[in-house]
Order: structure tokens, then C-alpha cells, then sequence
């Protein structure tokens, strides 16, 4: 059993960034699939969620950290089809597509043994959504924002709670 840290899934680079992004970002999977470099500012990554969320698409605003300056930075060494902004892209330096992304994803933390164990020492596979769990985590105990302040950040509905919406912190 492996867990989500670390370089638990390094062994394609491909599949390694986007699990980074998603940790970074808490980006749901249309959204680090779509998000370009348009989207990043000086002091944060800012873009409109495509999910509607109560009739309504949320403005995300991911607040700059420096590992976050980092990633983007080693992703815009990666090469790239002519006229591809993503920030994440394939082998081919083509944007990803959802369910490519996520099938891709998924092969790898199957190859890797992914799984949650609970307290009845059952396993269920992990998700890419328990990744965007740790982006509420991180923001909840690194930098010390309430849930609903981390909530926000992420674009949950007002009075949603952070860690139901992204699968557990």
C-alpha cells in the first residue's frame, strides 16, 4: 500500500505533474485539465470554476506558494504543440482531455496500489478527488485558514464544508 505523498506515482512524468498540480491547486479534474497560463497571476492562479455550483460558476483563487511557483515554472519548460496554453499536457504536448487525464491517472495508482484502509481494515481505491483533500488540508493546518476560508479558496458553495466537498481532509 502506497500513499498520495512523496513520488508515490513518479514513474511518469505526465501523470507525476498532474497529481502535483491537483495537490497544489485542489483543482477539480475539468478545471487542472483546462487551466492555462493566462490564469496565473503574481500573487495567485485565478480562474472560473466550469462546474456550477448552486446555478452559479465560483471564482477560484489559488494563492501563490512558493512550491506552487516552482511547478509552474518546470511546467513551462514542457514542450508543447503549437498554440497549447495548458498548463498540463501530454507525452504529446497536447492538453489533456477529462477522461483521458483520469484514465491515465487512474492506471497508475491501480499499478502503484493506491487504497484507502479504514478502521475495518477494508481498502477502497483512491481518487484524484482525495487529492484536492490534501489542497484542504494543507490549507487548513499549513496555513491556518478556518474551513469555510478554505472552502472559498476552492470554490465551494458558500456554507459548504471544505472537507466534504473535496473528499475528506
Amino acid at each position: 500500500m502506497r500513499s498520495w505523498a512523496g513520488d508515490g506515482l513518479g514513474f511518469d512524468p505526465y501523470v507525476s505533474s498532474r497529481r502535483v498540480c491537483c495537490q497544489l491547486t485542489g483543482l477539480r479534474r475539468a478545471d487542472l485539465v483546462s487551466i492555462t497560463f493566462a490564469h496565473v497571476g503574481e500573487f495567485a492562479v485565478s480562474k472560473t470554476a466550469l462546474k456550477k455550483s448552486r446555478g452559479k460558476r465560483r471564482k477560484i483563487t489559488i494563492p501563490m506558494t512558493p512550491m506552487l511557483d516552482a511547478f509552474l515554472t518546470e511546467m513551462r519548460q514542457r514542450p508543447r504543440a503549437d498554440g497549447v496554453d495548458t498548463i498540463l499536457v501530454n507525452s504529446f504536448g497536447k492538453p489533456w482531455s477529462g477522461d483521458g487525464y483520469a484514465g491515465s491517472f487512474n492506471r497508475i495508482r491501480d499499478a502503484a496500489n493506491i487504497v484507502h484502509v479504514d478502521d475495518e481494515n477494508t481498502e477502497r481505491r483512491k481518487h484524484l478527488h482525495d487529492v484536492r483533500g490534501r489542497f484542504c488540508t494543507m490549507l487548513r493546518s499549513e496555513c491556518e485558514l478556518t474551513d469555510e476560508q478554505a472552502a472559498t479558496i476552492m470554490g465551494v458553495v458558500e456554507g459548504a464544508s471544505c472537507r466534504n466537498s473535496a473528499g475528506m481532509c
